[in-house]
């Protein structure tokens, strides 16, 4: 089935749509910038009304200058310059583009030059939404002189628990991206069977289907956007923000954490409801959930935060008291603050796996019960794993440019048998997770390699069940680093990582575990062979084992909010 093109429009990075020549904002100024090889970018200048010299704002995208006049607009209306630069190799701007290599020595030279212009008083500001983030973040770890502040919204610096978590390729977001942006001006999608392209085997050559040379996907695996970097070594003031169900939420928590340690400089926190760009619109669903008002932001909401930010760090400005860590709540749909995150009223709630849990039967076989409130009998559950029919894809947080994301029903993927479920019974009182959720599984299988996926879910009282959070683990990438395979039958204990939430679950619901080896496109199938998944040609059936016990203790481990009130 083609992939309907009229619903990725609809969902379109937003920046995208606001980088369009229809887009109005203020008169700018053609400039190039020379970087250090001799290669010129292309860049809008715009200048406020009256005598400089003027702080400035720096925005560095890959998405086209053309249009973001509206992104300027606050800015210069509040005395800054701004200045909104093609990054290398993307449209008027010289050289070639490969995804972020060239960002961080693009960025600081770019500093240079406007710290060096006659319009500029030497202070500059970082502005950015999701690669224009990174741009930011770069800069500022690295510590440029002039650079003062930053506020990056879905940014991230070290990316492979975005585009790599836990060893899977997330193809959700590698391909069409790369479709869409890998070039020096943008593709259309509808172009492309992206159904037909996630299925291709071997997985290493789905660009030379789709007619689009991608160099970096072949030498290096997906590109998008595993990069790596140093720690922090700058005292830049970072305003983060992000949603929880943004696939980036990874990459931004741990760059607000490490640039928290290390910078000594403030650094503010904002995590709403959202999915990638959700915050800069004023739609309140996530998915098939309503956030409620409050959890709307919106751009001009959004600039005025980076223009008081600013104003606080370059000018001196007193600025709007915040609390350090602001982060919404659903079930509660409203916001909190803290001065750090997880805070400091938390503990860690384990959920043992007892007994059943076989998908296709009653869904209340497999329980989940709190840690020892009850003996757990030896048990294994066992399910079938065929990467030719994988587990489909619903719900979460993917890329933005595809459908069914968020928080969506599950009861349809809870009726397959490659789904084990285990439940807790109603909850007799308000539980409120506020942080990490990890799940620890004893398992084994048949194959030379294989996938464990995990998910909680929230069940309603009427038998609903919605995601809460999901992550995934590649076996042969148990310990981290290169593929190590596995041994048939031997038992592993692994840990998976589903994320970070803020989320009340009422007294009445329950919650549950899913267990399963595919989440499909999001992540690339594996063969179970052994063979790496993008070099992989044949798919191989194997059986999963689930084992729970006093020797193999499987668990779900909650963070949970204690003493809290309304």
């Amino acid at each position: 089935m083609r992939h309907r093109t009229a619903l990725a429009f609809t969902l379109v990075l937003v920046l995208v749509a606001l980088s369009s020549p229809g887009a109005t904002g203020p008169t700018a100024r053609e400039v190039r910038v020379r970087m250090s090889d001799g290669v010129e970018l292309a860049a809008h200048l715009y200048l406020p009304t009256g005598e400089g010299p003027f702080p400035a704002v720096l925005v560095r995208t890959p998405y086209s200058r053309e249009g973001l006049g509206v992104v300027a607009a606050p800015f210069v209306a509040a005395g800054y310059a701004v200045v909104v630069q093609d990054v290398r190799g993307k449209y008027d701007s010289g050289g070639d583009f490969v995804p972020f290599v060239h960002e961080l020595e693009d960025g600081l030279a770019t500093l240079d030059w406007i710290a060096d212009a006659d319009w500029s008083d030497g202070r500059v500001a970082m502005w950015g939404v999701s690669y224009l983030g990174v741009c930011g973040l770069l800069a500022a770890w690295e510590g440029h002189p002039a650079l003062r502040a930053v506020f990056s919204v879905s940014g991230w610096v070290d990316g492979q628990g975005i585009g790599a978590p836990g060893g899977a390729n997330h193809i959700m977001l590698s391909i069409p991206w790369i479709l869409f942006e890998g070039g020096r001006s943008q593709r259309s999608l509808k172009h492309f069977d992206l159904d037909e392209l996630f299925r291709h085997l071997p997985l290493q050559d789905v660009f030379d289907v789709a007619g689009v040379e991608v160099p970096a996907w072949v030498e290096e695996g997906p590109p998008g956007p595993p990069l790596r970097s140093p720690r922090p070594r700058g005292g830049v003031p970072i305003f983060h923000v992000t949603g929880w169900y943004d696939f980036v939420a990874p990459g931004s928590l741990a760059a607000w954490r490490s640039s928290s340690a290390v910078s000594g400089a403030p650094q503010l926190l904002m995590v709403g409801p959202w999915i990638h760009d959700q915050m800069l619109g004023e739609d309140p669903w996530v998915g098939e959930v309503d956030a409620g008002p409050d959890s709307v932001l919106g751009l001009d909401a959004l600039m005025a935060l980076a223009v008081d930010w600013f104003d606080v760090h370059l000018r001196g400005a007193r600025g709007v008291p915040r609390p350090p860590v602001e982060v919404f709540f659903l079930g509660e749909n409203r916001w909190r603050g803290f001065d750090s995150w997880p805070p400091p009223q938390v503990r860690t709630l384990p959920l043992r796996l007892v007994s059943g849990g076989r998908a296709g039967e009653r869904l209340d076989d497999g329980r989940l019960v709190a840690g020892g409130s009850e003996r757990s009998p030896a048990g294994r559950d066992r399910f079938t794993f065929d990467p030719s029919q994988p587990v489909p894809t619903r719900g979460g947080a993917s890329f933005h440019l595809m459908p069914g994301l968020g928080v969506r029903d599950q009861n349809g993927i809870e009726e397959r048998r490659d789904v084990l479920v285990y439940t807790t019974a109603p909850l007799v009182d308000d539980l409120v997770l506020a942080g990490p959720v990890r799940v620890v599984l004893h398992v084994s299988t048949e194959g030379r390699d294989t996938d464990f996926v995990a998910r909680l879910v929230r069940v309603t009282p009427e038998g609903r069940a919605f995601n809460v959070v999901d992550g995934i683990l590649r076996l042969s990438h148990r310990h981290g680093g290169r593929r190590e395979l596995v041994e048939p039958g031997r038992v592993y204990e692994v840990a998976i990582d589903l994320g970070e939430i803020a989320q009340r679950i009422p007294r009445g619901h329950r919650l549950r575990l899913q267990v399963t080896s595919s989440n499909f496109p999001k992540f690339d199938r594996n063969p179970n062979t052994g063979v790496d998944p993008q070099l992989a040609t044949d798919l191989r059936v194997v059986r999963q084992t689930l084992h729970h016990s006093r020797r193999h203790p499987s668990r779900v481990e909650l963070t949970i909010l204690e003493g809290d009130g309304r």
